[in-house]
């Protein structure tokens, strides 16, 4: 039997004229865009509606009684806002449309809420998210995007966007004692790659569109780490993802330069009855290279979606332990090719190398302080920390990996937190167990000048 919800876009038209799904006679402006429905059974082969007036009243009523919640302003306006959450999917089935719609926008505006959460709350701390009531879900929600929809007179299948209060949702985590991350990292570049058993990539199969729309269901541009996802370049052929991926610096920063940004690739390969991903690159954190597997379970789109969904997570849980000082996460099911991918493990095209940073100073209590790995008998109690707030200015992201790395070599720096970051510069703020006078010259030394700026540092690297 053929569904009964079509595809095909036609216009509802009001104001004292007869409405019909698939033409309409043009007296006034348009109510709203809606899909044609076809409604075919082996009982009721042809449903052409002709007298429709009370049936399509009754449609317009339900649109115009959602209609405030349902604002559809211009998308530019909330783009990238942390407390927005698209590409919500709902399928709902109830006794008529305007059941099946209400009950739609309660499960989006839950489903949401839940995202939302998890978005702002660093990952240790999920297992305390907050459960809400449909009426607590609804106080936060400020408005209702469609992305696209389709109804009959029972059902309603749409892909909404919802907007939340950022007052409202951080009263509410704080009241719990949620801690809440919401800085931002800058937006990288994200190109889904699928390649063969040979490790050459696929233009066109139904791995590729599995992996592309997989991606596509994410949404990217209001996360904590934003992306914006690319589509493959000629130049990326077997060769030089190879090279890539095998640790030639020189091949991948050519590809980088080629998409115009930071650049992570997303690698997918069917093995099996496996879907299995690779995650490799750089992004604000540090170098990627992460591995996932997910199995197919007969449904190979469900696998792309659940693995594009698990391996961006996984970028923002990196994102968000170094905001709030912790080793670099790693989710259920995830791994590094070799050990690496993340925290203090430099890990790229599988060379994996421990730094050589020195700890930072510290006093172990027993009378020996241990600075730069020199232990040394202190005869007297350190001097108490200072509170460095500073900018470090570079540019772009391996600017900013080559300034980080360095200033983890500077004995002396601890709870080192990245409080800003843009392609220029990063606000920066530490403490220092030294004096001035010693930082700026521990930091010359590992190519850095230190000087006052206004309220704040300067620290530029040479």
């Amino acid at each position: 039997m053929q569904s009964p919800i079509g595809q095909h876009p036609v216009t509802i038209w009001r104001e004292n004229c007869e409405v019909f799904w698939g033409y309409r006679e043009k007296c006034g402006a348009p109510l709203v865009t809606a899909p044609r429905m076809d409604f075919l059974s082996s009982g009721f082969q042809s449903f052409r509606v002709t007298n429709v007036r009370s049936f399509f009243h009754f449609i317009c009523l339900a649109i115009l009684v959602f209609a405030p919640i349902a604002v559809q302003g211009d998308p530019a306006q909330a783009a990238g806002s942390l407390y927005d959450v698209d590409k919500i999917d709902v399928d709902v089935t109830a006794a008529n449309a305007v059941a099946a719609q209400k009950k739609a926008m309660a499960e989006a505006q839950a489903k949401g809420a839940q995202v939302l959460f998890r978005r702002l709350v660093p990952p240790e701390a999920h297992d305390r998210l907050p459960q809400l009531s449909s009426a607590e879900v609804e106080s936060l929600v400020t408005g209702v995007s469609i992305g696209s929809e389709r109804y009959s007179t029972t059902r309603y299948i749409a892909s909404l966007g919802v907007s939340y209060s950022e007052a409202g949702v951080q009263q509410l985590l704080s009241s719990y004692g949620l801690p809440i991350e919401d800085s931002r990292a800058m937006e990288i570049k994200l190109l889904p790659v699928v390649i063969d058993q040979s490790g050459a990539p696929l233009n066109d199969s139904k791995l590729v569109k599995a992996w592309t729309d997989g991606w596509n269901s994410v949404d990217l541009a209001h996360a904590v780490a934003p992306a914006d996802l690319v589509k493959r370049q000629g130049v990326l052929d077997q060769q030089r993802l190879s090279e890539i991926l095998n640790g030639n610096i020189d091949a991948y920063e050519f590809l980088q330069n080629e998409i115009g940004g930071p650049l992570v690739i997303a690698i997918a390969e069917q093995k099996g009855e496996t879907f299995s991903t690779r995650l490799f690159g750089a992004d604000a954190v540090s170098e990627v290279d992460l591995i996932k597997d997910v199995p197919i379970r007969g449904d190979l789109d469900a696998a792309a979606m659940a693995a594009a969904e698990q391996d961006f997570a996984a970028l923002q849980d990196r994102w968000k332990s170094m905001q709030s000082g912790a080793a670099t996460a790693m989710p259920e099911g995830s791994e590094p090719p070799s050990s690496g991918g993340g925290g203090n493990w430099f890990n790229f095209g599988g060379r994996q190398q421990q730094p050589e940073a020195a700890p930072a100073p510290r006093n172990n209590g027993g009378g020996w302080f241990n600075f730069g790995g020199r232990q040394q008998q202190q005869e007297e109690a350190p001097p108490p920390a200072e509170y460095i707030v500073a900018r470090v200015e570079f540019q772009g992201l391996m600017g900013w990996q080559e300034a980080r790395s360095r200033l983890a070599n500077v004995p002396g720096i601890e709870r080192l937190e990245v409080n800003s970051l843009s392609p220029q510069g990063a606000s920066i703020t530490f403490d220092y167990a030294g004096s001035l006078n010693n930082l700026q010259q521990d930091l010359a030394q590992n190519g850095f000048s230190f000087e006052p700026g206004q309220g704040e540092y300067v620290l530029r690297a040479y």
